[in-house]
């Protein structure tokens, strides 16, 4: 037995930063964000049942205005799941790339090999954000058994990592799934747990500039 596991990294949002670090979780989508929100609603719809899919949501702003723009919440409920929230930065946030790398290189280095040891003064610890990834994944397994469809709405950052967990490959190597913005990607998770990569990006159009580019 196959069930689906469809990944929606939200619409762009107001005031994106581009090349900086994500930090404002409560910025709404932009105009062009809600629209694309809308039409990524009738995309995922050819692909579910929706009375046997379960939504499940970070709650930062952008994704619960990703799911209201979707068209479904009139229909269906969804639960939010803390789990699915971004990455967080601590002072990182909303900072450039060069900027960090120039101000804490040790750091920065550590970052990118995301060295699970590496804490954001501030912020989270990389150990501490794999270790809520696992529990997604896990989650996701458990719903399976029950005989349901998931969709994850949720940000880039955790999306590429849960991929590369899922397919049994080591969380630094999600820089090899570029996520776009307003995308859907696919996984079959089979009844053993293991997982096929059946899509990658297949709506979305942009980039939204900030980690994971």
């Amino acid at each position: 037995m196959k069930r689906s596991l469809f990944l929606i990294r939200h619409p762009w949002t107001i005031g994106d930063n581009k090349r900086c670090f994500p930090g404002n979780d409560n910025l709404s989508l932009s105009p062009e964000g809600k629209l694309e929100a809308k039409n990524l609603g009738i995309e995922l719809s050819r692909y579910l049942t929706e009375n046997e899919t379960i939504f499940l949501i970070s709650p930062s702003l952008c994704c619960t205005d990703t799911w209201g723009n979707m068209g479904f919440s009139d229909k269906i409920s969804a639960t939010l799941l803390s789990e699915l929230e971004e990455l967080n930065f601590g002072i990182w946030k909303n900072r450039s790339f060069g900027e960090i790398h120039r101000l804490f290189p040790d750091n920065f280095r550590q970052f990118s090999e995301f060295d699970p040891t590496l804490e954001f003064p501030g912020g989270e610890q990389i150990s501490s954000f794999l270790k809520r990834i696992s529990q997604v994944k896990d989650l996701v397994i458990n719903e399976f058994s029950l005989g349901s469809d998931i969709v994850l709405i949720s940000h880039g950052g955790v999306l590429s990592v849960l991929i590369c967990i899922l397919l049994g490959m080591a969380p630094v190597e999600y820089t090899k799934f570029r996520l776009l913005s307003g995308s859907i990607s696919s996984l079959e998770i089979y009844k053993n747990g293991t997982a096929s990569l059946t899509g990658l990006n297949r709506y979305g159009r942009l980039s939204e500039g900030q980690w994971p580019i």
